[in-house]
């Protein structure tokens, strides 16, 4: 089956030894800028995903119209498509506020995450000590990031530089290997 590229739908998920390479070497590339500036980058990557789930909901829209589907499927087509543009938009137009967002609801489940463990951790035996110590380890996290929102929007930036960095270096290590 051919996709609207004209490639197939699992090129991009073969492991052909240029494919490892151009993919670590781009997660390489966005690691390097998520740890030299990764507020900035966060930001423009959400930029992005707004740009993407604006087109998105111009598919759905467009794609929901034709007769032979069932009203309700095109209802519902109609109205994710409206929520994805509403998305998107908000995105393109703030996007600190959009990953702000983001980072307090996790940070409000770290929080109630790290209190459900001290209380938990009352009916263990073993190891009691290292899950209350998690738990008040993931309580100062969360209260961290609801007072600190742009250290833990640093912070995330920087741990996803880490991690692209070392999957880049991974993979196109992984494209000589199988090069051999």
């Amino acid at each position: 089956m051919k996709d609207f590229a004209g490639m197939g739908r699992d090129a991009f998920f073969s492991v052909s030894p240029s494919n490892f390479f151009i993919r670590g070497l781009l997660a390489a590339i966005l690691g390097v800028c998520f740890i030299m500036r990764p507020g900035a980058t966060l930001d423009i990557m959400v930029y992005i995903v707004g740009v993407m789930l604006a087109v998105l909901a111009v598919m759905l829209f467009f794609s929901g119209r034709p007769a032979v589907l069932p009203p309700l499927v095109r209802g519902s087509m109609s109205f994710m498509a409206a929520l994805a543009l509403l998305a998107g938009i908000f995105m393109m137009f703030f996007p600190l506020l959009a990953v702000s967002i983001v980072l307090m609801v996790i940070a409000f489940f770290i929080l109630t995450g790290g209190i459900q463990q001290i209380f938990a951790a009352r009916g263990v035996k073993q190891g009691k000590g290292y899950m209350v110590a998690s738990g008040i380890f993931a309580v100062l996290l969360g209260v961290a990031m609801i007072f600190s929102p742009r250290g833990a929007i640093e912070g995330v930036g920087l741990f996803l530089g880490i991690f692209l960095l070392m999957y880049g270096v991974f993979a196109v290590t992984l494209s000589f290997k199988l090069k051999r």
